[in-house]
Order: C-alpha cells, then structure tokens, then sequence
C-alpha cells in the first residue's frame, strides 16, 4: 500500500509484491489478475475507486498476467508468488511474475510484460453477476 502523501518517487520505481495463498481447487493456474483500489480521504468523507471485476467497470482495466503454459494445481498446494514492477523510460512498467509450488518442485515465470500492450487489460463486464459475487462496495 502506498501513501502518496508520504512515499518517494524512488519508492515508485521498483515495487516487488509477495504473496501466498492455498489452492482451493484442483484446476489449470493459467496466470494471474492484478487490480487495486485507490482510497481517497477527504476531510468529512472517504471515497473508494474500486477497480477489481467484482465492481462496476471503470475506465482503469484489470492487469492479466498469464503464463506460456498453465501449470497443474491440486485443492490444498500451497502456492507462493512474487509480482515485480519497474518503472520504465515509456512511463510504464515491466512486470514480471514468479510462481512457486514447493511440494511438486514447480517453479513458473511469466515476463516481461510490457503494461503498455492491450492484451495484458482484461475488462470482465458481467463476471460479478456471473459468479454472483457483491458489487457494492463495503461501508
């Protein structure tokens, strides 16, 4: 999370987010979604810019990072990630991704993308009322 009241430039220029997660699910990993939310708070009240697909559509799209090939995932695997961003001379990012599946020795790299391309924006227009998920934001 980034406080821009507080944070550098430089603190900008190179981001790295690790994650871990279990699978919930037997399936193919084919990549990963990458979305934010922008909090701004004013003086008497809080506003949310939600860009994630179970929200309304905005003119921000979601980031779609996919592997060359999925990778078999079985229900309980623990999987462990990192998304880096740099910051490049075009005023965009090159991303990278790696996953890790410690307990099949599976180890998976994705990039780099070039945020600048338009196949890496996924806008999923209907996936909230096709996974019946909540688009109203939490007060």
């Amino acid at each position: 999370m980034f406080d821009f009241e507080k944070c550098t430039l430089e603190d900008l220029k190179y981001v790295k987010m690790d994650f871990t997660h279990p699978m919930t699910r037997t399936a193919l990993l084919h990549g990963y979604m990458m979305f934010f939310d922008a909090y701004f708070d004013g003086k008497d009240k809080q506003e949310i810019l939600h860009t994630g697909p179970t929200f309304a559509n905005t003119h921000w799209y979601q980031t779609v990072l996919l592997f060359d090939e999925p990778v078999g995932v079985n229900r309980g695997q623990e999987i462990s990630a990192s998304i880096e961003l740099k910051a490049n001379k075009e005023q965009a990012f090159d991303t990278e991704l790696t996953v890790k599946i410690p307990q099949i020795a599976v180890e998976r790299h994705g990039g780099p993308y070039d945020m600048r391309e338009p196949e890496y924006r996924g806008c999923y227009a209907g996936y909230a009322d096709y996974y019946g998920a909540d688009q109203t934001p939490a007060e």
